[in-house]
């Protein structure tokens, strides 16, 4: 198997030229350049859970880095140059393992870290979804169904609620969270208040200020495919081709008992922020939303009865 996935991604000799009296190891033709580093060459290579790999993999991966070259071990072919640039990704339980094994040392000199977190705007977290519907079967469904509006804007909500850390300003998470979205009105508020920085860079900061990267704002929490799973779910309970932000609310508050990953302190978190009692909970924004669209709706009806006085 090692020596399989060895050939995916450095290529292979071909025996056929190399073992021929009359052409040999020099021959043009010797090594068959099929490998994923030869195909990446002058682009750019992706490694998934490229730390996983097996050691002798590993070893090719820095001979790329440090000689930009492709050593085939075990072979007398010359080594074959490269440019190219590689990536690899993986999830944070994996990385933190790999991080703090002495005998990767030299794979730890030769790699650039990258911390990639989660999403913490709402429009993104929506954005996300629509891909996802888009892109992914297992979502097909939520096609060919009514989706009210704010559906996908609460479940974001709840999502990138998980995602934070508490402010010491005193700020709470779901003001936070807004202003992270954009909310000027809201951010100019607070500047005449004078309870919080008003600069989102300052907030930026301190949420990613813990030591720790798996602590950082953005590198725990909710999976979007969680939040997808649960919208999902939704639909076939429900057997109506309707969704609306107070089923994706129920469904999400149920998903946790069957998803993996996540703490029991975690879930009870999560189902906090779901309730109706808590202020700055998901339910609470959701009401708040309720009452602002049915005002706007009022506003547009006198305005009709305006214009027909």
């Amino acid at each position: 198997m090692r020596t399989h996935l060895k050939r995916n991604l450095v290529g292979k000799e071909n025996i056929g030229i190399t073992s021929n009296p009359h052409k040999g190891h020099t021959h043009w033709n010797a090594y068959n350049l099929t490998g994923e580093l030869e195909k990446a060459n002058r682009g750019v290579f992706e490694g998934i859970e490229m730390i996983k790999a097996d050691d002798k993999l590993l070893w090719v991966f820095i001979s790329a880095v440090e000689e930009q070259k492709i050593k085939v071990r075990g072979s007398n072919f010359p080594h074959i140059s490269i440019d190219e640039v590689l990536i690899g990704h993986t999830n944070m339980t994996e990385y933190k393992k790999f991080s703090v094994r002495q005998e990767n040392e030299a794979f730890h000199s030769r790699a650039l870290v990258v911390a990639w977190p989660y999403t913490l705007r709402i429009k993104n977290e929506v954005a996300l979804y629509h891909k996802l519907i888009r892109t992914e079967s297992d979502f097909s469904d939520l096609t060919k169904c009514h989706i009210a509006p704010g559906t996908f804007e609460i479940t974001a909500t709840f999502a990138i609620l998980t995602r934070l850390n508490d402010s010491q300003t005193g700020l709470d998470n779901l003001t936070k969270l807004k202003i992270y979205n954009g909310d000027k009105a809201l951010t100019e508020l607070n500047k005449d208040k004078e309870k919080v920085p008003t600069d989102i860079r300052q907030l930026i900061e301190e949420g990613q200020g813990s030591p720790d990267l798996s602590k950082r704002e953005g590198m725990f929490g909710v999976d979007p495919r969680d939040v997808m799973a649960a919208l999902n779910t939704a639909l076939v309970e429900q057997g109506k081709g309707c969704l609306t932000p107070l089923t994706a609310i129920r469904a999400l508050r149920k998903v946790f008992d069957h998803r993996m990953g996540y703490t029991p302190e975690e879930i009870e978190r999560f189902k906090l922020l779901l309730s109706s009692g808590e202020k700055g909970s998901v339910m609470q924004e959701y009401k708040e939303y309720i009452v602002n669209r049915v005002s706007k709706a009022y506003l547009r009806a006198y305005g009709d009865l305006r214009q027909k006085l």
